[in-house]
C-alpha cells in the first residue's frame, strides 16, 4: 500500500496535484474532507483516486485523465520496497513522529493498520518512516540531526 505522502508527492511528480486537488474540493460531495489529504487519507485507494482522475468535467482534458489514472493504477499497484527488513528481538531507533526523540525499541512484526504498513515492537506501533536499525556507532548523529 502506498502512504498518504507517496501518493502526494507522485501527483505533484506528474503535475496534477493542483488540478487533482481542485476537482476533489470543489466537489459537493467530498465537502466532509478539510484538505486533500484527509480525502486521500480515507479514500487512498486506486480506484477511488483514479475515479476522481477520470471524473474531470473538462473534454479536452478527458483523454490526459484518463492517462494519468492508468499511469496512477499501474504505479499504485507496484509493490513497494521496505526500507529495512527486520525480524523479532531486532534492537530498532522508534520515534512517534519526526518531531519526537528517537527510543531504542525491540521489533517485534509487521502488520497492517489503515492500509499502512506498520511495525509493532514492544513498545508501540510505528510507521515505516519512524523506525530504523539501531546502530550503537551512530547514535549521536542520530540525536542531532533529530533535534536540528
Amino acid at each position: 500500500m502506498k502512504t498518504t505522502d507517496e501518493i502526494i508527492k507522485w501527483l505533484k511528480d506528474h503535475k496534477c496535484f493542483d488540478s487533482f486537488s481542485a476537482y476533489v474540493m470543489t466537489n459537493p460531495e467530498n465537502s466532509k474532507y478539510d484538505s486533500i489529504t484527509s480525502y486521500i487519507n480515507k479514500n487512498g485507494n486506486s480506484s477511488i483516486i483514479s475515479n476522481a482522475f477520470c471524473s474531470k468535467y473538462s473534454v479536452e482534458g478527458r483523454d490526459y485523465w484518463e492517462d494519468i489514472s492508468s499511469e496512477f493504477s499501474e504505479w499504485y499497484k507496484s509493490s513497494t520496497v521496505p526500507k529495512f527488513s527486520f525480524i523479532p528481538y531486532d534492537k530498532v531507533l522508534t520515534r512517534f513522529s519526526s518531531e519526537s526523540e528517537w527510543r531504542i525499541n525491540l521489533f517485534s512484526h509487521w502488520n497492517h493498520l489503515l492500509e499502512k504498513r506498520v511495525a509493532v515492537c514492544i513498545i508501540g506501533v510505528y510507521t515505516e518512516e519512524n523506525i530504523i536499525p539501531f546502530d550503537p556507532n551512530k547514535v549521536g548523529i542520530i540525536e542531532n540531526k533529530s533535534k536540528n
